[in-house]
């Protein structure tokens, strides 16, 4: 139902009319399909144009998103509804009116684990950076679990998940100026997986060519892509009864239920042997269709990411809100925690402990693990930002510091979320924002989201709400800390290259 104020809105795509809502300064338009359907005789496969039509398209209604099993991070970030369909491929745009201008624009690739949420979820609502800053922001959706990243060569070419992201990316070139964004200045940004995206991107030239920089958040250069595809796709294929060899294997695929795939998904996450600490999905792109195995993988990222303008950052406790998923790490031993450490981090988890330990003496065995899983994962993150420095491009690097006083997760995982969207309402039952105060909280997300909006209309974050930030350089490794109060920061140049 429009609110009193609203009225719509229409505008033409390749497809045919779409009919939006123009509320308060905005027209805003949900459920826009950048693809067909992927149902039926589709599924497992790779994206497919929309349908032309002749009628106007009903774009008032949220967007369904992906069938997905429940998140494991529901207990930090409440739960996120919304309602589940295959026929998912779809993207709201919040664009400011008139729609006759051509603003800049970005576009939200959620996260997840590639195995939850959406684009289309309440979380990622682009109201306020879409109106504050004069920008058009997309948030699409794409395919999750076993029906977006299943690979089993002969079978599923796989990578369904990613190609929906880049199929949108196709459909807004085409397509976006009619919203009144411009295709010349397309930013891509992404938290956790939808950062692993935009570093998958980074090695495909036909997709870096699909936009202009970057904002990444909690994800990038040095998670493995999917290991063992082809083992991984056989034995789920035997779970659901299907011979992956057989002449009629995908079609019986295809014609399966959505609870069957996910049942079959979740039985396979549980019988999947992990080492201690393990928190990489068992669905997530694979080392196929151009995407080459590390370590090329991470050499392709650093190719295509030389070029770009790149906002990149992290938390300072990024791993802190996994520590209570394995029962193996709440009550780990000092004398298991060099071998745990080893199993994880390869032959340099020993030298991560006695790092970890000189900072923080006296922390216990499962805050150790915890403090080196977050130096993986931040180091990881920080090597794309010197890629790109590296590679001639301009790299601007933050952390994000604060936490609530109540949940006692530090500066986790997702914490950055509702301040990047000013969305705190649709987070009012996060245990990660336990005790905080509104106008403190409202007041710091204010000022990332005029540092987003100025990097997407720029290419720089910089302004005068924030102390000096100068791209990173060899001789100023510097990241912007922002927290309660907003510092520089520095790093070890050396380790992230």
């Amino acid at each position: 139902m429009l609110k009193q104020s609203s009225y719509l809105i229409q505008v033409n795509t390749a497809e045919g009319p779409v009919r939006g809502a123009a509320e308060e300064g905005l027209a805003i338009f949900r459920g826009v399909p950048f693809a067909s359907p992927p149902i039926g005789s589709l599924r497992f496969k790779a994206p497919m144009p929309p349908a032309v039509r002749s009628e106007v398209l009903d774009a008032t209604a949220p967007a369904a998103i992906c069938p997905q099993l429940p998140s494991r991070l529901s207990v930090v970030l409440g739960e996120q509804g919304g309602r589940h369909d295959e026929d998912c491929l779809q993207l709201t745009i919040w664009s400011p009116l008139p729609v006759t201008k051509r603003r800049p624009v970005v576009v939200w690739i959620h996260g997840g684990a590639f195995g939850s949420g959406g684009g289309a979820l309440p979380w990622y609502d682009g109201t306020k950076l879409a109106r504050e800053n004069d920008i058009v922001v997309v948030a699409l959706n794409y395919r999750l679990g076993a029906l977006g990243f299943l690979c089993r060569p002969g079978l599923v070419d796989g990578n369904m998940g990613l190609l929906d992201q880049i199929r949108a990316l196709e459909w807004l070139k085409e397509n976006v100026a009619s919203f009144g964004g411009d295709p010349e200045q397309i930013t891509v940004m992404g938290q956790s997986a939808g950062g692993i995206s935009i570093a998958c991107m980074l090695a495909l030239p036909a997709a870096r060519a699909l936009f202009r920089r970057a904002i990444c958040f909690s994800g990038g250069l040095g998670l493995p892509l999917m290991p063992n595809p082809t083992a991984v796709g056989n034995r789920f294929c035997e779970i659901l009864g299907v011979d992956p060899d057989s002449r009629d294997a995908l079609e019986k695929l295809q014609q399966l239920s959505v609870s069957a795939i996910l049942d079959a998904q979740l039985r396979l996450m549980r019988e999947t042997p992990r080492k201690p600490g393990d928190a990489a999905p068992i669905f997530l792109p694979a080392p196929v269709l151009g995407l080459p195995p590390d370590p090329a993988f991470d050499a392709a990222v650093k190719a295509g990411a030389g070029s770009i303008d790149a906002l990149i950052g992290t938390t300072a406790e990024e791993m802190r809100v996994f520590q209570g998923f394995d029962p193996r790490l709440v009550d780990l031993k000092s004398e298991d925690l060099p071998a745990v450490a080893e199993g994880l981090f390869g032959a340099a988890g020993a030298a991560r402990i006695e790092r970890a330990y000189r900072a923080r003496p006296g922390a216990t065995p499962t805050q150790l693990f915890t403090d080196c899983y977050t130096e993986w994962m931040t180091q990881g993150v920080r090597r794309l930002a010197v890629a790109v420095a590296e590679g001639g491009g301009n790299a601007w690097l933050c952390r994000f510091d604060w936490s609530a006083p109540g949940s006692g997760l530090g500066a986790c995982h997702c914490l950055d979320l509702p301040f990047v969207f000013g969305t705190f309402d649709a987070f009012e039952n996060a245990s990660m924002l336990a005790g905080a105060d509104r106008s403190s909280t409202e007041a710091l997300s204010r000022v990332i989201r005029s540092a987003i909006g100025r990097f997407v209309r720029t290419g720089s974050p910089a302004g005068a709400d924030l102390p000096e930030w100068p791209p990173l350089t060899a001789e100023k490794p510097v990241l912007l800390a922002l927290g309660s109060t907003i510092h520089h920061g520095w790093f070890d140049w050396r380790s992230a290259q």
